[in-house]
């Protein structure tokens, strides 16, 4: 019971106080009770990472907050998620209610709707906290929650949307993950979750993986704390085929070249420009991209050489 009603004044007071009272996300990270390196449990919370085609983007995207190392080890979890506020939620068609859902980590735990946070605009984000308790420990590893967003009509081959799980807390209420008994191995596995457990000031290692790079370079530069992401590729990338006629010949040389020189004109198309920007891939369209093209035809390199830095271009 203590830990219900714990939870519960918890929720209220984050209800009824959004709206007036300016929630910072900690400079410093997790404050509160427990060791980290003391917790039995040891959860990561995780978000999606998803790689959008521009073709696919009028379609609803669903991106999953996952949990594992904490297998019917926790009851009572407050969770702030936030994302880029370009992205919208979609609604139940019924309901109207924004469609954010329970995995099924969490069935056998009690929750209440989700919370839209105010403030979390000051970021430039759009975010809610999410809530569950229960009379046991039956949260389990897996999907906590879904969100299903829709992409702006205007996105763009390269557009990166980040998502970031943000601990959050105040005087009125501070977020869980934490056991029934809520005991000491409950706030260590709560100060590893939010220490170790998300990507943060404390744990600044967020990792992209070189395919998603490949697809989408903006990504190399995402920020460090941040926890999941959607981002928007071309549809069919084929490096150095700047005239997106499905080859690599001298000819998309010769395509880069105009366009650098008289753009109004010989304009490439989106997916030619990404295509183009096989040489230092991520740095755009330039001469080096063209020279790169050019020593395919000499026998230098490949096609399948691409991408390919500048520093291995042979004069």
């Amino acid at each position: 019971m203590k830990i219900l009603k714990k939870l519960f004044s918890a929720v209220v007071a984050i209800s009824t106080t959004l709206a007036i009272v300016s929630m910072n996300v900690s400079a410093t990270g997790y404050t509160d009770k427990g060791d980290p390196n003391a917790a039995i449990n040891k959860p990561k919370l995780t978000i999606d990472k998803k790689i959008v085609k521009i073709s696919e983007v009028n379609n609803q995207v669903t991106v999953n907050l996952r949990v594992s190392g904490a297998n019917a080890a926790y009851c009572s979890t407050g969770i702030h998620v936030y994302w880029d506020s370009r992205l919208k939620l979609a609604e139940n068609p019924v309901s109207k209610r924004p469609m954010i859902k329970k995995g099924s980590a969490i069935e056998e735990l009690s929750s209440v709707l989700p919370r839209q946070d105010q403030n979390a605009s000051s970021l430039g984000m759009d975010g809610y906290f999410m809530c569950t308790m229960g009379s046991g420990n039956y949260g389990l590893d897996g999907i906590m929650w879904s969100f299903t967003f829709i992409l702006p009509k205007d996105a763009k081959i390269g557009d990166v949307y980040p998502i970031d799980i943000i601990y959050k807390a105040t005087p009125y209420a501070k977020d869980l993950f934490t056991n029934f008994e809520d005991d000491t191995n409950g706030y260590n596995m709560q100060a590893y979750a939010f220490k170790k457990g998300i990507y943060s000031v404390d744990n600044p290692n967020f990792r992209v993986s070189a395919n998603d790079i490949l697809k989408v370079p903006a990504l190399s530069k995402i920020n460090k704390t941040y926890d999941g992401y959607i981002a928007v590729s071309s549809d069919n990338l084929l490096l150095g085929d700047a005239n997106c006629d499905g080859r690599v010949t001298i000819a998309d040389s010769v395509a880069i070249n105009q366009a650098l020189a008289n753009p109004s004109v010989y304009a490439l198309s989106p997916q030619g420009k990404d295509n183009a920007d096989c040489c230092d891939r991520g740095d755009g369209v330039n001469a080096n991209d063209a020279k790169a093209i050019s020593m395919i035809e000499s026998g230098f390199i490949t096609a399948k050489d691409f991408p390919i830095k500048s520093s291995q271009l042979k004069q």
